[in-house]
């Protein structure tokens, strides 16, 4: 098992080079880590400082409790974004705040249950990098607006209470 290959070690996290660092979980691995809360945290912690994470035949529950665990289990609760092509991604897809699916040779359970539905797998890059970029932009304009609508009515607030309230 990893944890006591790096218990026998004696390695700190500290003392890990994060860009050479990944970590590959499989399926009975990962049911042992996600039995106690203690082994838990540990595949949390050690997971932010891996430049990647895979997690290869793993169960559809396996899934949806790792995107659960990445959501619930760190302090700046980071927006989870799950990527699925067929049945078996749904529970992860559904988990996760963002889910695209992906249409394909598995059939359509994933396109269905998420927020964002692709093709193929290559038009991915555009979805993420160009859209959410367009997205981005859109929204900081609305807050824009927001933020100078809030300005100007507390200013006719304040100049209505000092005219009429203070005369």
């Amino acid at each position: 098992m990893f944890l006591s290959v790096c218990s026998y070690a004696k390695v700190t996290l500290a003392e890990l080079e994060t860009d050479q660092l990944a970590l590959i979980v499989d399926g009975p691995s990962l049911t042992e880590l996600l039995a106690n809360e203690q082994s838990r945290h540990m595949l949390l912690q050690l997971g932010c400082f891996c430049k990647a994470v895979i997690a290869c035949r793993v169960s559809p529950a396996q899934k949806q409790l790792i995107v659960k665990m990445v959501k619930d289990g760190l302090p700046n609760k980071p927006i989870t974004l799950s990527i699925g092509d067929g049945a078996n991604d749904v529970p992860m897809i559904q988990e996760a705040q963002i889910g695209v699916g992906i249409s394909g040779k598995e059939g359509r359970q994933a396109v269905n249950s998420s927020d964002f539905a692709i093709a193929q797998f290559r038009f991915l890059k555009r979805l993420l990098l160009v859209h959410g970029r367009y997205n981005y932009r859109r929204t900081s304009k609305v807050e824009e607006v927001f933020r100078g609508i809030d300005f100007y009515s507390r200013v006719f607030r304040l100049k209505f209470e000092r005219r009429f309230l203070f005369s």
